[in-house]
């Protein structure tokens, strides 16, 4: 039985590199997803708004202000959950800083069924 694409789950990939997400990419197309990628923030908000996805991954080398003006962007277009994936350890204020401003929030190195389950429960809890 084939699924139609267009009721598949839609994932957007964003990060300031591509390795990783290329990577991320194929695991989630494997699964049944439908995936977009941007590496900056103004692809990320046009493609917000023309792809309409269920869940915004963030994958980001370093909190920055850039990447707090990105998310603040994003909430001000659509209450999309956001996952931030970073290799920055979990300060506290790292943690406050995400935790306020996103839905999620894992630490590199991570297993991809820890992503493909927070991916899942955010999902699953869409109006």
């Amino acid at each position: 039985m084939q699924v139609d694409k267009d009721k598949r789950p839609a994932i957007l990939l964003c990060g300031e590199t591509s390795g990783l997400l290329k990577v991320i990419n194929q695991i989630f197309v494997m699964e049944g997803y439908n995936v977009c990628m941007g590496t900056d923030k103004y692809t990320i908000l046009s493609l917000l708004e023309t792809q309409s996805p269920d869940v915004v991954i963030l994958d980001i080398v370093l909190f920055s202000n850039n990447i707090l003006q990105t998310i603040e962007m994003i909430r001000q277009q659509s209450s999309v959950p956001v996952i931030i994936i970073t290799g920055q350890s979990e300060t506290d204020t790292q943690r406050n800083i995400s935790f306020r401003k996103s839905d999620g929030f894992l630490s590199k190195p991570f297993r991809m069924h820890e992503l493909l389950e927070l991916v899942d429960a955010k999902i699953k809890n869409l109006p």
